[in-house]
């Protein structure tokens, strides 16, 4: 793709964030009659690989999934909002005449090794995992457990899964930022004088492409970050808000499978009152969770289980680490992590918090490590992921010495 420096956007959390927002992508792949172009709705997971993994299904009458190249990567094209741009918009052309039409748009690339999945098991989770993304802002969202199991089974029966662990990760978003202020101001407001919806949602990008999503901004930046941690507050949570935690981890669940061991499927089965009684209140309780509220919603939560038996109550475990997608980047899990261990400290006779982080999740792994843990062992095929197995990282955190 051709790509001008001022169009380039280099932000990994950015693309991603537009691939979540737009997952009908276009899968291009190399057949034995050459390339063939799909509409297929992907679900990026981040808790692999340095860009993510993109996870789908197709219909198994579908021949994508028998005829590939295994030598040629496949791509993945997510596409944005696009805008037609007139000459008349720009302040400058009745000065000097010299503009000529153009147009916006936003995508993102994704190139990796297609893989099929052919697993009831790794179905119906990437099932869960794109109908929970898809329906979350839902009044009454549509669940699997809402569709008879007979019938189920058998849709599950004519669908194929596809995996891309991607490789490369490029963006265009093209927001005329080769042109002066004025210039894209004009544009705004061109767009903004036409009904289409998608002129309007172009018009938003191009406005808040200061921090959001077109030209990298320092300035603005430390500007969100500043008004965020304002507006922030972190405690911990209690019974009242289990149907918060609930939500978020439903969701964190669904987007980020292979962090957990729990199932979204299994995790929506458990009552409510289960999950108020991991929040329950006292001096000394055996679980805890902590939340980050940003403008009183809960933007992350952590947690932290204490061992009672004789023996092990020196120890804690952290778990249920999840920041929503719209606050990362942005400092929130340390605050979190720092919270748990401040309170494992206060617990008389804590003094060692351990983890487990799943292989290759480096973005975790490097905000332990930031929080004083370290690695100390690797437990290999410690949870399944459909057909594949993978390895845990055990990471541990001394609150105080101890005499050995």
């Amino acid at each position: 793709m051709y790509m001008p420096d001022h169009f380039m956007e280099p932000d990994v959390a950015r693309l991603h964030r537009l691939i979540r927002l737009r997952p009908l992508a276009t899968l291009v792949t190399m057949t034995s009659g050459g390339l063939n172009a799909n509409p297929v709705p992907l679900v990026l997971s981040t808790d692999c690989g340095q860009f993510g993994v993109l996870r789908g299904h197709v219909a198994r009458s579908n021949p994508i999934w028998r005829d590939f190249s295994c030598d040629c990567e496949a791509m993945a094209i997510f596409h944005g909002p696009e805008a037609y741009v007139s000459p008349s918009w720009y302040p400058t052309k009745a000065e000097t005449g010299r503009a000529v039409p153009t147009w916006n748009y936003v995508l993102a690339q994704a190139y990796g090794s297609l893989c099929m999945v052919d697993d009831p098991v790794w179905l119906k989770a990437q099932l869960e995992s794109l109908t929970h993304q898809s329906e979350a802002s839902f009044p009454a969202p549509w669940n699997l457990g809402d569709a008879p199991p007979g019938y189920l089974e058998g849709m599950l029966r004519s669908i194929v899964g596809i995996e891309i662990v991607i490789t490369s990760l490029t963006g265009k978003f093209k927001l005329s930022q080769n042109q002066p202020e004025r210039n894209r101001e004009g544009v705004v407001r061109g767009l903004r004088s036409l009904p289409a919806p998608g002129a309007q949602e172009m018009a938003d990008w191009i406005e808040g492409s200061g921090f959001a999503w077109g030209v990298r901004s320092e300035q603005a930046v430390g500007a969100k970050e500043s008004k965020v941690r304002s507006e922030l507050r972190t405690q911990r949570l209690i019974p009242e808000q289990a149907a918060e935690y609930r939500s978020l981890m439903l969701e964190a669940y669904a987007a980020c499978p292979e962090a957990f061991t729990s199932t979204v499927a299994e995790r929506n089965a458990r009552p409510l009152w289960r999950w108020a009684s991991r929040l329950s209140e006292g001096d000394r309780p055996q679980e805890i969770v902590f939340g980050v509220f940003v403008e009183d919603r809960l933007a992350g939560v952590v947690g932290l289980d204490f061992e009672t038996r004789e023996k092990t109550r020196h120890k804690a475990s952290l778990f249920g680490m999840y920041v929503r997608e719209p606050f990362r980047q942005l400092g929130l899990g340390r605050l979190l992590v720092d919270a748990a261990l401040n309170y494992a400290r206060s617990r008389e006779g804590v003094g060692l918090v351990q983890l487990t982080v799943t292989e290759g999740n480096r973005l975790a792994e490097d905000l332990y490590i930031r929080c004083g843990f370290v690695r100390f062992g690797r437990e290999p095929c410690a949870v399944a992921a459909g057909s594949r197995y993978l390895a845990k990282i055990h990471m541990a955190c001394m609150l105080r010495p101890f005499s050995q």
